[in-house]
C-alpha cells in the first residue's frame, strides 16, 4: 500500500486533498498519513477525510512526530506555511505601506514569506533525507521557486514543485477554442508565477492555435491580463503576471483587507464545522465545507501528479523542476517551470520553448533575484538580500530594498 505522508497536514483545504484522491488509479488502496503541529486541528481535519476517504481501500492516519510520520513514505507533499495566515496576512500588508505590490510570493511579501520559510523546509529536508531518503518529495508551499532551488542547493533530497496557474492557463485556452479535452498540444515555459503559453498545436495536424486563442481573449473577461498586450507579445501570460504587466492597477493601500484576513475567517468557519462532523455526515456534507475555501488546486495538478508518480505510464504535466541542463541560459539549480514526463520512473522535461526577448529578459531577471535571495536567506546574508531585492522585478530601487530589509530582516 503506497504511504503519501502529508507535512502541514492539518490544513483546512487538506479534506479538499482526499476528495481529490478518490477514484484517482493508483491512489485507490492509499495510505494517507497527515502532520501538524497541532495535535487538536490535525485531528480535526484527519477526521474530515476519514469522511472522505470512508468508501474507499485507502486509509487515514495522523502524527504529531514527525519521524513516526515519515516512516516508510514513498511520497511526500510538503505544503506548510510558516507563519500561518497571520504570517501570510503580514506578508500581504507590510509592502502596501512602501508602495509596492503586497502578495505572498512575488515582491517584497515573497521575499519576507521565504525568509521565515526556507529555514524550515531544510530542516524537513534533513529529517526526510534521515528517515525515508528514498521516498519522492513534492512541495505545495510558497514562494515554490525559492523552495525548490533551496532544496535542490542545500539539501540532499530531490524534489519538484506545483501549482494550479498553467492548469488554469490551459483550461482557458480549450474553452476559448471550445476543444475537445486532450485533443491539444500547449507549451508552457517560465517560472513559478512568471510563464508563458508559447504555442497551442492541434494534435491531429499540427496546426498553430495560439493565434486564435489570442484573437478570442475578449471573450474571456476574468481574464486579468490586456488582450491587446498579450496579442502584442504573442504569447499567453499567467495569471499572476498581472501584478507586473498592470502592477498601478493591482497596488492596494495599507488599510484595505488582505486576503490572508479574509482566510482567517474562512478557517475558523470550516474548523468549527468540520469539529461538528459526526459519524453519520455524508459526503456531500463533507464537500459543502470544503468549497468555503475551494481548495481546486488539488483536483488540477496535485492529484494527477502523484498519480502519475505512482504510475509506470508516463503522464505529461506542467510542475517545476531544477533546471540542470533544461535550460542552459539558467543557473542548472534554478526552478523551471515546464511540461514533463511524469512516472514512477521519474520526472523527464521537455526542451523549453522560446521566448519572446522581453519575456526571456524577465524570466532571467527574476532567476538573478531567485538566486541572491536563497543565498542571502540561508547565509543570513544582509547585503545579498539588498542586491537581491534591488534585482526583484517588484521592488527595484536600492531605497525601496534597504525599506523591505528594515521590516523584515532581523
Amino acid at each position: 500500500m503506497p504511504r503519501l505522508v502529508v507535512i502541514g497536514g492539518s490544513s483546512i483545504s487538506t479534506p479538499g486533498l482526499a476528495l481529490a484522491l478518490r477514484g484517482l488509479k493508483n491512489v485507490d488502496e492509499l495510505e494517507l498519513v497527515l502532520h501538524g503541529r497541532s495535535k487538536e486541528k490535525l485531528e480535526t481535519v484527519a477526521r474530515a477525510c476519514q469522511i472522505a476517504l470512508r468508501d474507499t481501500k485507502a486509509t487515514v492516519s495522523w502524527h504529531h512526530d514527525l519521524d513516526t510520520a515519515l516512516r516508510n513514505a514513498e511520497l511526500v507533499l510538503i505544503q506548510i506555511r510558516v507563519g500561518g495566515l497571520q504570517g501570510r496576512h503580514f506578508d500581504e500588508s507590510f509592502p502596501r505601506r512602501l508602495g509596492l505590490l503586497g502578495e505572498e510570493t512575488l515582491g517584497a511579501g515573497g521575499f519576507s514569506n521565504a525568509l521565515r520559510t526556507l529555514p524550515i523546509i531544510l530542516e524537513l529536508a534533513q529529517t526526510i533525507a534521515r528517515v525515508s531518503p528514498n521516498a519522492r518529495v513534492i512541495t505545495l508551499t510558497n514562494p515554490a521557486g525559492l523552495v525548490l532551488q533551496a532544496l535542490a542547493r542545500y539539501s540532499e533530497i530531490q524534489s519538484i514543485a506545483i501549482c494550479d496557474i498553467p492548469v488554469q492557463l490551459t483550461q482557458l485556452v480549450y474553452r476559448l477554442l471550445d476543444a475537445i479535452p486532450g485533443s491539444l498540444d500547449v507549451a508552457y515555459y517560465g517560472a513559478n508565477h512568471i510563464g508563458w503559453i508559447t504555442s497551442v498545436r492541434e494534435r491531429k495536424d499540427g496546426v498553430e492555435r495560439l493565434p486564435d486563442v489570442l484573437d478570442r481573449l475578449d471573450l474571456a473577461p476574468g481574464y486579468p491580463i490586456s488582450s491587446e498586450w498579450s496579442r502584442a507579445l504573442g504569447v499567453l501570460p499567467g495569471s499572476n503576471l498581472r501584478y507586473y504587466y498592470h502592477l498601478e492597477k493591482w497596488l492596494r493601500g495599507p488599510d484595505e483587507e488582505t486576503r490572508a484576513a479574509e482566510l482567517i475567517e474562512v478557517q475558523d468557519t470550516m474548523l468549527c464545522r468540520y469539529a461538528a462532523l459526526t459519524p453519520e455526515s455524508t459526503l456531500s456534507d463533507l464537500k459543502e465545507i470544503v468549497a468555503l475555501r475551494r481548495p481546486h488546486w488539488y483536483q488540477e495538478i496535485v492529484g494527477p501528479v502523484l498519480s502519475a508518480s505512482l504510475s509506470g505510464e508516463p503522464e505529461r504535466l506542467i510542475i517545476q523542476t531544477v533546471n540542470n541542463d533544461t535550460d542552459p541560459r539558467l543557473p542548472h539549480y534554478q526552478a523551471v517551470e515546464i511540461p514533463a514526463s511524469v512516472s514512477s520512473r521519474g520526472v523527464i522535461p521537455e526542451s523549453p520553448a522560446p521566448l519572446p526577448p522581453d519575456c526571456r529578459s524577465l524570466l532571467e531577471q527574476n532567476a538573478a533575484y531567485e538566486s541572491f535571495a536563497v543565498e542571502a536567506i540561508v547565509e543570513r546574508d544582509r547585503s545579498k538580500a539588498l542586491r537581491a531585492l534591488v534585482t526583484n522585478p517588484f521592488v527595484g530601487t536600492v531605497e525601496k530594498a534597504r525599506a523591505v530589509l528594515d521590516a523584515v530582516w532581523s
